[in-house]
């Protein structure tokens, strides 16, 4: 018996969201390889599945992906993997998923903040200047993610994976 052709999709979606959040988890960097394999996966599993109009789709969704994260990276609040990550996503997901994906992504980012306030009480005083800052009209300060040591910041693109999975499974923006 041939394994169905969208069981193999699926699984290497997941897998790819999987590395993904792995090597975030690890190193705290995705790979531009990593990214790019993913992207063109998606791209090609897209066309497989529906044609041209499939291909469409992929780019539509890995435009959106990049398009949500492009000015969070400008005012340097995220780095360039979590950026070519969602937009590789994006190419599996499609547009109105890939939105979904990152919302649910953001809000596993803020468990994870919280959790790491929780273990690090250090960062508390940190968290608060910027949070006074932000109501105040000032912004964040530029980001010091070199600065700090690894295990001490958020794997923005494991939660953004984690987002990706929930709005695939769950079926939201489909």
């Amino acid at each position: 018996m041939p394994l169905d052709p969208l069981w193999i999709q699926e699984g290497l979606l997941y897998g790819g969201l999987l590395g993904g959040a792995l090597l975030d988890l690890l190193t705290r960097r995705i790979s531009n390889l990593a990214s790019l394999g993913f992207l063109t996966a998606g791209l090609l599993a897209q066309t497989a599945a529906q044609g041209g109009s499939g291909l469409l789709h992929g780019l539509a969704g890995a435009g959106t992906g990049l398009l949500l994260l492009l000015l969070p990276f400008a005012l340097r609040l995220v780095k360039g993997g979590d950026v070519k990550f969602l937009a590789a996503m994006g190419a599996w997901l499609g547009p109105l998923p890939t939105i979904s994906a990152t919302i649910c992504g953001f809000v596993a980012a803020g468990v994870l903040s919280a959790a790491l306030l929780v273990a690090w009480p250090s960062l508390r005083g940190e968290v608060l200047a910027n949070l006074r800052a932000v109501m105040l009209g000032a912004g964040l300060p530029p980001a010091t993610v070199e600065q700090r040591p690894r295990h001490q910041t958020v794997p923005l693109g494991a939660a953004l994976a984690v987002g990706g999975v929930f709005t695939r499974l769950l079926g939201w923006g489909a």
